[in-house]
């Protein structure tokens, strides 16, 4: 069952703050991720303004019981490593977020571009050991093979299950190499399931258990095969999410984005209705009661 619903969000102005912190409360979501920077810096910095600014969002979501994660694009680079780690785990440990979430995605794989060079670059510039908090990756459906020396230092996963009309006509040849048309509301998240299943957690080198996963959903441009509703497209990824029954079994779920969210009427409302839920205990597939 879904016990968590979070959001991908930007951090907001200092003018448009209590608005943002409104809004999520109304959205009733567990979770909020904020990002500390954008994918398009070669080099990690992030000024001492915005550091205070997190940690101000970051308490304000306590104070409204909403659980702080940071989010942070990853590079395979010395100095990119080390100064992120230098700047993010002061603010992850003050902050008292619950992870630290790499968004691994071109700036890291249009450079490590297969496995032996990403398990080079985490080899000998990986600097967060010991971290305060979780660490978890983020990633499209596919897995790119360079992402996973990263997942082994990290502790959870979240596939970017986007059933989307921009890509719904996509072609994927899975693991099994049998080529299908995927990227549908009730297909995509059993298709990222299978991909990003196979990472254990480990102690002393025995594995122990699959590490958790957390799906990722899509908020916005809807594929909506037959023409169904945004409603209906959004209950159909969620309820394919909690029907899962191979392991690791699945009980969150990010909303890619709130940006897009608000823009909807009908997708906030959904948003909403699936958080009340989820902190309800209630399945997605039930209503919520009156």
């Amino acid at each position: 069952m879904i016990k968590r619903i979070w959001l991908f969000a930007p951090l907001p102005s200092t003018s448009g703050t209590a608005l943002w912190l409104q809004r999520m409360e109304w959205l009733q979501v567990t979770d909020v991720a904020v990002f500390v920077n954008g994918n398009t810096q070669t080099r990690f910095s992030v000024s001492n303004s915005k550091q205070k600014k997190l940690l101000s969002i970051a308490a304000q979501l306590h104070d409204i019981q909403i659980t702080p994660h940071f989010v942070s694009w990853l590079r395979p680079s010395r100095q990119y490593m080390t100064d992120c780690a230098r700047v993010m785990r002061p603010l992850c440990r003050d902050a008292n977020v619950r992870s630290l979430l790499f968004d691994v995605e071109e700036p890291w794989t249009k450079t490590a571009k297969t496995e032996a060079n990403a398990q080079l670059a985490v080899d000998n510039y990986w600097q967060f050991t010991d971290w305060p908090c979780d660490l978890g990756v983020t990633g499209i459906v596919s897995l790119p093979q360079s992402l996973k020396p990263v997942i082994a230092k990290c502790e959870y996963v979240i596939p970017q299950a986007y059933s989307t009309r921009k890509n719904s006509n996509t072609v994927y040849i899975g693991n099994d190499g049998i080529e299908r048309t995927y990227i549908r509301p009730d297909r995509l998240p059993k298709v990222a399931h299978t991909n990003w299943r196979d990472f254990w957690q480990t102690f002393w080198g025995v594995p122990y258990w699959r590490k958790p996963m957390v799906m990722g959903l899509a908020a916005w441009n809807l594929n909506r095969p037959g023409n169904i509703s945004e409603t209906q497209a959004m209950q159909r990824a969620i309820e394919t999410t909690e029907s899962i029954s191979a392991s690791p079994t699945i009980d969150e779920v990010a909303y890619w984005s709130f940006a897009w969210i608000i823009q909807s009427k009908t997708r906030a409302a959904f948003v909403r209705q699936a958080a009340m839920k989820a902190r309800k205990g209630i399945p997605q597939a039930e209503s919520v009661p009156a």
